[in-house]
């Protein structure tokens, strides 16, 4: 009976292993910010029109995810569009026009690679 005893204790005792212990688990990174792509909209008409004796203008606009480093510039050909300023909107002065003849130009508007156009019309001066 011993023995069978002793057999029995040495049978359970190879049969035990150590646990193994379950490795912890590993916390998983915090997900980058994602970025958006900036979104340049223009909230004013796209055609704005002048008398001959010109005045001032304004576009407006709204920019959404906008870029570190990147400004909103303004641009225009004409020699008669001046003093075009970049805010929270565009503003401009249109000189009067001394001929007898309609004039048009465009004043881009850029962000990066967005842009959009506005297309200035003055009446031409009476005869």
């Amino acid at each position: 009976m011993k023995r069978l005893l002793l057999l029995l204790s040495m049978v359970a005792f190879a049969a035990c292993q150590p646990e193994t212990p379950e490795p912890e688990p590993q916390p998983k990174p915090e997900p980058e910010p994602e970025l958006k792509d900036p979104i340049l909209t223009l909230t004013s008409e796209a055609t704005l029109e002048f008398s001959a004796e010109g005045g001032q203008g304004t576009i407006s606009y709204t920019l959404e995810n906008k870029v570190e480093g990147t400004e909103l510039e303004a641009t225009c050909q004409a020699e008669w569009v001046m003093d075009l300023s970049v805010a929270d909107s565009v503003t401009f002065t249109v000189a009067a026009n001394d001929v007898e003849q309609t004039r048009e130009t465009t004043v881009v508007v850029a962000y990066g690679e967005l842009s959009f156009e506005v297309a200035l019309l003055q009446a031409a001066k009476e005869p």
